[in-house]
């Protein structure tokens, strides 16, 4: 089992309770969640698009190539099962293969691709029953989570979240599904990191990254990742403070992308890493 402890600093017994409780409860399902040793601020930046920060066991050249392999997975243009070949890889990085290699070990450590002894890499396929454990666990951390505020956020807070939805809006209406995915992630991460500490931002990086794949794979309508009202409502009620029905629209904002896959979909295709991560600059 892999070890986790929620560490959350706070000043309400009835919060740290809440916290207590989510302990409890993750660690049944942890078996099938791994977490990545890495920079909270790093962790916030993979599916936000922002610049990438130290990647713990990572050189600077390293983790850029981290960050961009990992946003094509996250944002669906690398689709699940297709593969990751390190001489392609490194020919359009232009960086070594150990190189390649030890970035293919960073990835499969935090669960985006499979790296099986003795085989080439993968973009990870998730199982029925892992993609159960990570809705289950999202519901658990970022449920309870909301339910655990006390009061209006911060409004510098909600100026983040704001400016996730706007960018969410704004890709949606021109159809750049990567886009839109990248701001609903980057929506839930900023929350957390809002709400919670260190801990859960990389945490539920992971879940969200994971979550990527789970759609991309299991999606029954591809055309739609989630209602894009979704967080606009919910940031509507945490500014108002309004946290029990926040805790609703959380919770049914989860389970509506959750119900709408079909887990015995298997991948069908798979995508072309040059077209996909290619460079002008790549030979």
């Amino acid at each position: 089992m892999v070890p986790f402890r929620l560490v959350w600093s706070v000043q309400s017994a009835h919060i740290r309770r809440i916290v207590a409780t989510l302990s409890t409860k993750i660690r049944s399902i942890v078996n099938n969640i791994g977490v990545l040793n890495v920079d909270s601020e790093a962790a916030a930046g993979w599916s936000a698009g922002l610049a990438p920060r130290a990647i713990s066991g990572l050189t600077e050249a390293e983790t850029a190539i981290f960050v961009a392999v990992r946003g094509a997975i996250v944002e669906q243009r690398l689709l699940p099962g297709t593969r990751l070949i390190e001489e392609e890889l490194a020919a359009i990085y232009q960086a070594s293969r150990m190189r390649i290699r030890r970035v293919l070990l960073a990835l499969a450590h935090e669960g985006v691709i499979d790296l099986p002894p003795g085989r080439g890499a993968t973009v990870a396929c998730p199982t029925p029953d892992e993609a159960r454990s990570v809705f289950q666990a999202r519901r658990l951390i970022e449920v309870g989570m909301v339910e655990a505020q006390v009061g209006p956020i911060a409004p510098a807070l909600a100026g983040v979240l704001r400016a996730c939805c706007d960018a969410e809006t704004e890709a949606g209406l021109v159809g750049d599904r990567a886009r839109m995915i990248a701001a609903s992630g980057r929506f839930h991460v900023e929350l957390t990191r809002g709400l919670g500490n260190s801990v859960l931002v990389e945490f539920v990086s992971n879940l969200v990254g994971r979550s990527s794949l789970i759609i991309a794979l299991f999606q029954r309508h591809p055309a739609l990742c989630c209602r894009m009202d979704d967080h606009q409502r919910l940031l509507d009620a945490l500014v108002a403070g309004r946290v029990k029905a926040a805790a609703g629209l959380m919770r049914a904002h989860l389970a509506a992308i959750e119900a709408g896959l079909d887990v015995a979909m298997t991948p069908t295709e798979t995508s072309d890493l040059r077209f996909v991560l290619g460079r002008p600059d790549a030979g």
